[in-house]
């Protein structure tokens, strides 16, 4: 009548399958994975106290994977990844596609191959930063708030620099 409580002690299925046997769990609150367990049951018998299985674990890599973690060691200081952001390719995903099609064309070596690569998404990069407008003189409008009065200031950002 009285059973241990202890989880170690059967499994959930037994357990739940003795409650609805007793008539101490009604039919209708029986949870909704009981009748799926039934129906399905696993090969072994998910128990506390099975021994853990030997079976060897795949480790699993994908093609590029080996080349990516090598350019992620040489180059820790990449740009922030937004992943919201699907429109732009990250540093990365740019080098993998640069390091793919250059391995189409094929009679490299990997080592010659992955410095081409990153070579050409390194100064794509240095470039797109170069090509960018830099903002040197901004305008700023401050409001005097007791007077009700807008004042716009030119501030050249440079020039701050200098004088200090």
């Amino acid at each position: 009548m009285a059973r241990s409580r202890l989880a170690k002690i059967g499994t959930i299925h037994s357990r739940t399958s003795g409650l609805l046997r007793s008539g101490a769990m009604k039919e209708e609150d029986k949870p909704l994975w009981f009748d799926i367990y039934e129906a399905f049951q696993p090969k072994d018998e998910p128990r506390f106290d099975r021994p853990i299985s030997t079976g060897n674990i795949r480790e699993i890599f994908y093609e590029e994977d080996v080349i990516r973690a090598k350019f992620h060691k040489d180059h820790p200081s990449l740009p922030f990844v937004h992943l919201n952001d699907t429109s732009r390719l990250s540093q990365t995903q740019k080098f993998i596609a640069t390091y793919q099609e250059l391995s189409k064309e094929g009679g490299v070596q990997k080592s010659e191959l992955y410095k081409a690569a990153v070579s050409q998404v390194i100064g794509q990069a240095v470039r797109s930063r170069i090509d960018k407008p830099q903002p040197s003189e901004e305008t700023t409008s401050v409001a005097d708030t007791e007077k009700g009065k807008t004042t716009n200031l030119n501030v050249n950002i440079n020039n701050i620099l200098k004088e200090q």
